[in-house]
C-alpha cells in the first residue's frame, strides 16, 4: 500500500461508502486526479467525491473526511505527517527553454504569471541577484492550471513547483531550465477533523514515494 493509499484509507469512515476530499482544483487537476485510478482499483468499495475549491472547507461543520491544503500544518484539532515539500523553479517547453542559457535570459524571454498567485518570482530570482522588475511582461492568467496549459503550449515561461510540473516535466512537454529550487516552509496537507474515526493530517513531504498515474 502507497502513502497515498494510507492517507485517504484512514481518513475513510468506515461506516460509509463515500469519502468527501475538499483539495484547490489545481491540485486536483494536475496532480491528485490521474493517481486516484491505483486507489479505486485497490478500494472499489469506496465512492470518492472530489471537491474542487479554493475556499478552505469547514472541517467540523460541513462532511468532508479529508482536505489538502497549503499551510504550516497549526491546525486545532488536527494531527499532521509530512509527506510533500514546495519548490519553485521555472519551467518552459522546450522550444522555449533552448533560448534561455542563463537566468539573466529570464529579462528577454515572455514571462507567464499567475494573477492570484501568493508566490512571486523574486523568491526564485533573489537567489541570482536579479530584480524581478526586470522580467518583461507576458500572459497572465487567473489559475496556476491556466498558466501550466499556457507554457505547455510555448506561450512562455512560468514560475512553477513540483507538485503541479511534475507530470508534463516527466513526459517532456515542460522542461525545467535551470537546477536551482527554492524550497518554501509552506507545505500541502492532507487534513480530516480530529474528532472522527481515523482521522489524520499527512504533510505532503518529499521523502515519501507516491504512485504514478
Amino acid at each position: 500500500m502507497t502513502e497515498l493509499d494510507r492517507a485517504v484509507a484512514l481518513g475513510f469512515r468506515q461506516d460509509v461508502d463515500t469519502l468527501v476530499l475538499s483539495t484547490a482544483p489545481v491540485f486536483a487537476a494536475k496532480w491528485l486526479v490521474p493517481r486516484l485510478v491505483r486507489f479505486s482499483r485497490l478500494h472499489p468499495a469506496v465512492r470518492l467525491r472530489l471537491e474542487a475549491s479554493a475556499a478552505l472547507a469547514d472541517l467540523d461543520g460541513d462532511d468532508v473526511d479529508l482536505a489538502i491544503r497549503v499551510g504550516s500544518a497549526e491546525w486545532p484539532g488536527v494531527e499532521a505527517q509530512f509527506l510533500l515539500s514546495q519548490d519553485l523553479f521555472p519551467v518552459a517547453a522546450a522550444a522555449v527553454a533552448a533560448e534561455i542559457k542563463a537566468p539573466e535570459d529570464l529579462c528577454r524571454a515572455p514571462i507567464i504569471r499567475d494573477a492570484n498567485s501568493t508566490l512571486p518570482w523574486s523568491l526564485w530570482l533573489d537567489h541570482f541577484g536579479i530584480d524581478e522588475k526586470a522580467l518583461p511582461e507576458g500572459s497572465s492568467f487567473t489559475d496556476a492550471a491556466l498558466c501550466l496549459d499556457a507554457a505547455i503550449a510555448g506561450q512562455g515561461v512560468m514560475l512553477a513547483w513540483n507538485i503541479l510540473a511534475q507530470d508534463a516535466r516527466a513526459d517532456g512537454r515542460l522542461v525545467a531550465p535551470f537546477a536551482h529550487r527554492e524550497g518554501l516552509l509552506a507545505r500541502q496537507f492532507e487534513a480530516s477533523p480530529h474528532n472522527r474515526r481515523h482521522a489524520a493530517i499527512f504533510r505532503l513531504g518529499s521523502s515519501q514515494k507516491w504512485p504514478t498515474p
